[in-house]
């Protein structure tokens, strides 16, 4: 009942579309939707409108009309089911930017770069964060002009693609064999002053003779930091110093990082003969976020005989990432198409810190740390093969699909230099804690220890099979399995039954059903960190401390309760309904339900006196925190899609397109398992209601996008609104829980063509400078962030940008 009165009103404004006069000759086609998807189908012959699964389609002019730089940023108001978070401070600078479906973590959404798996992020997230314990794909490592579409499968489809597709597919479609070139440059900056960004990009496509092409695509990113933060609350001085009332606690901790990026790629095709075909392309990315942090001069981890007044340090996040794959295509026409290739990924993040100290060397504290690195490896081997079989019971053919496949994971760990860690033996020299032992490591974000260093992989091997058939002019069904087998977790066979009736040409119902399975990330079986933190315990106020993430293998997690961590499992459930009532105007309304089991989580800080003996058998004495992953929910996952998209003409005015989209989406624990025999009696719990609001409540529970476009002449306009629905903060305390309002964000573009296909573009992010609710003081980190970390659109408010472009 929840979700009615938004359908019905969606319903009514499509129905309303429908009846609109169309002032032209006939009404212009939607080309995204009409075009060919190859995304959840190997029929070659299937669009958006006629799948029999849900997919989104958002074309180059699409992505590139909103003056986003990025990918994420672009396909943030393109697809309603997506959600991606902007996060601020030092979270910000370090995660990766990717896209969550359907309300479940990220890691539960497969990405492919022309249809080839793609390699994940090096970092996984384990704190207090938005998609908290996944090992997603950052799409920021694609440059956007070099994407000709995206393809967004929303259905479960691990028996197509495998392991992490339980809530759907994003296939990023390179640019292809589109001659010439094109060369763009952006500045921007936001309403505030600040933030100041500048962009330039550019591709270029080289003929390979006339059997082949190159295309070649840079996009170069600098991009200021932005202000957004509260006054640290915190005591600087000793009681009674003068200089306490005169000191600056605004410092900049809670905005954009200041940040650095230069992403290209290429893909290419070459006809070696008339049916063999090479291909090859691939990524490679370079980004770095610096964001400060201040040591204040009354913190034990000073030295304040070297800073008297504190020091204001910085830490670095470098992200290194290239992917490269490669194979040959045969069409050996009646017989059917092989398709051989090879994958290779590589990513690395690394930390460091400058301006900072090591107080337990005293006055021979080093200023710089290395603080290590996090690295993960892909490698996949696939052969497909699809054939169109003539069958005596149908005109149609019948689509066979099948595939064998090799994939071997890497997860590995690299420790900090020594003084990143290490203790230096020094005591606090001055001050009421003088004598006392100070934090190890640098201040505050020590370093990664020879004991968190490791490297873990695995193998899989699979097989699958599928068929698909339009079996009468109305009726298609599709079916698909796959066989799994890992190094670590046995084996596994996933199913999916999909159908479609047409009822009319303007009328069809579609359906499917799916088992999932998502076998945990080498990095969350590998997620090792011991270092100084800010820790939040399940009750009373934040301290500095040291805390450990260990892997489940760990003696000390282990003796906490840390069993193996077993795969997720799901079942998938979609229906449809497709309505095409006139040229132009499309509605398809789709609702899901998805039961996921055994959802890998890292699990609340186990902190206090009982934590501290269980450690103290091993010999820890220095450990104020204690974390680990486990398979601790079970969940069910309910809501609805809804898109409607309506493209007319009016003669002597110009084109539009009117496009409406919605999600509605609710996210149900179902179980929580009982706490491991380890903690029995001592008040510990590993999942608590923290752990389990992000889990269900970190995301808006609805979405609405409503899209604008006109072009006549030289001139186009777009505008889109967004509408993110309500989320909340669960915290330690229920009394300082927190609802955040609905929040709507609108976005405008104007555009004007002149000289040889140059164009300008004046544009605003965030038109109305809207902003989220501001967190309840008592949620605040220190007192510093105005906004919460997961507000969808961030804090940062209104951006302008001016941009132009030439193509060629």
């Amino acid at each position: 009942m929840k979700y009615a009165f938004a359908q019905t009103s969606l319903l009514a404004l499509a129905a309303s579309l429908a009846a609109a006069p169309v002032y032209a000759q006939g009404a212009a086609a939607d080309t995204a939707i009409d075009e060919i998807v190859v995304t959840g189908t190997k029929r070659a012959d299937v669009t958006a409108l006629s799948s029999a699964t849900p997919v989104d389609v958002v074309s180059a002019e699409a992505l590139g009309t909103n003056g986003s730089p990025t990918l994420v940023q672009s396909l943030r108001t393109q697809v309603p089911s997506a959600t991606f978070s902007q996060v601020g401070g030092i979270i910000g600078a370090r995660l990766a930017n990717s896209v969550s479906l359907r309300g479940l973590p990220a890691g539960n959404t497969l990405v492919l770069v022309n249809g080839k798996r793609r390699n994940p992020t090096a970092k996984i997230s384990t704190g207090n964060e938005w998609s908290r314990g996944s090992q997603p794909v950052d799409l920021n490592d694609l440059p956007l002009e070099a994407v000709a579409r995206v393809e967004v499968l929303r259905d479960g489809a691990s028996a197509q693609y495998g392991s992490d597709a339980v809530a759907g597919v994003v296939n990023v479609v390179l640019r292809g064999n589109e001659p010439g070139g094109f060369v763009s440059a952006t500045y921007g900056e936001f309403y505030k002053g600040d933030g100041v960004s500048r962009d330039i990009a550019g591709w270029y496509t080289v003929p390979l003779g006339d059997s082949g092409f190159l295309n070649v695509t840079a996009h170069l990113r600098n991009s200021g930091t932005t202000d957004r933060d509260n006054p640290d609350i915190r005591t600087y001085f000793f009681p009674g110093d003068p200089r306490e009332a005169l000191v600056d606690k605004d410092f900049g901790f809670y905005g954009n990082p200041n940040a650095r990026s230069a992403v290209g790629s290429f893909n290419s095709e070459y006809d070696l003969s008339e049916n063999l075909t090479v291909y090859g392309f691939g990524t490679a990315a370079y980004r770095k976020s610096i964001t400060k942090y201040m040591i204040r001069p009354a913190a034990d981890n000073n030295v304040r005989a070297l800073f008297p007044a504190g020091r204001m340090a910085q830490v670095a996040y470098i992200f290194r990432n290239y992917d490269m794959a490669g194979g040959l295509k045969y069409d050996a026409g009646a017989a059917g198409t092989f398709d051989f290739s090879l994958e290779y990924g590589h990513g690395r993040q690394s930390s460091s810190m400058y301006n900072s100290q090591n107080a337990t060397y005293g006055l021979a504290t080093p200023d710089d740390f290395f603080l290590g690195n996090y690295n993960q490896e892909q490698f996949n081997a696939q052969l497909d093969y699809v054939r169109e079989i003539p069958v005596g019971f149908s005109k149609f053919p019948l689509t066979l699909s099948a595939g064998v496949g090799y994939r071997e994971e890497t997860f590995s760990i690299d420790a900090g230099d020594l003084a990143s860690y290490a203790d230096g033996g020094v005591p606090i020299l001055d001050g009421p804690n003088a004598g006392r032992r100070p934090s190890p490591g640098a201040a505050d974000f020590a370093g990664l220890q020879p004991a968190d260093a490791g490297k873990y992989d695995r193998e899989i091997f699979s097989a699958y099979v599928g068929l698909e058939q339009q079996l009468t002019e109305q009726f298609q069904l599709g079916a698909a399995a796959r066989f799994e087998d890992y190094s670590d977790f046995g084996s596994t066979v996933t199913g999916k039954l999909s159908g479609r009736y047409d009822f009319t040409p303007a009328v069809a119902v579609r359906a499917s059903v799916s088992n999932g399975f998502r076998a945990p990330s080498m990095g969350q079986i590998g997620a090792s960190q011991t270092t100084s933190l800010w820790i939040q315990p399940p009750t009373g106020p934040q301290f500095l401390g040291v805390s450990a993430f260990y892997p489940v293998t760990n003696p000390v997690a282990r003796a906490l309760g840390a069993q193996d961590l077993e795969p997720e499992k799901s079942i998938n459930f979609s229906a449809g309904l497709v309505l095409r009532p006139a040229p132009g105007l499309s509605l398809t309304v789709d609702a899901y339900r998805i039961e996921l089991d055994d959802v890998i989580l890292p699990v609340d800080n186990l902190t206090g006196a009982a934590m501290t003996s269980i450690l103290a058998r091993f010999g820890v004495t220095n450990v104020s925190a204690v974390r680990f992953f486990a398979n601790q929910a079970d969940i069910t996952v309910k809501g609805v899609d809804v898109v409607a998209r309506y493209d007319w003409s009016w003669d002597g005015v110009g084109r539009f397109g009117a496009t409406l989209g919605a999600n509605f989406n609710d996210v149900g624990i179902d179980t929580i398992k009982p706490n491991p025999p380890a903690l029995a009696g001592t008040g510990l719990v590993l999942v608590g209601r923290v752990s389990q609001g992000y889990l269900t409540q970190w995301a808006p529970d609805s979405k609405i996008t409503a899209a604008l476009n006109y072009t006549s002449g030289p001139f186009a306009v777009d505008f889109t609104a967004v509408r993110y629905g309500k989320y909340k903060n669960t915290v330690a305390n229920p009394a300082n829980d927190q609802v955040f309002s609905a929040q709507w964000v609108a976005k405008l573009a104007v555009s004007y063509s002149f000289w040889n296909q140059t164009k300008i573009t004046v544009g605003a992010d965030n038109l109305f400078d809207s902003y989220p609710d501001r967190p309840l003081p008592q949620n605040r980190f220190n007192g510093f962030n105005n906004y919460d970390l997961v507000a969808p659109e961030g804090g940062n408010g209104g951006y302008y940008y001016v941009s132009l472009s030439k193509r060629f």
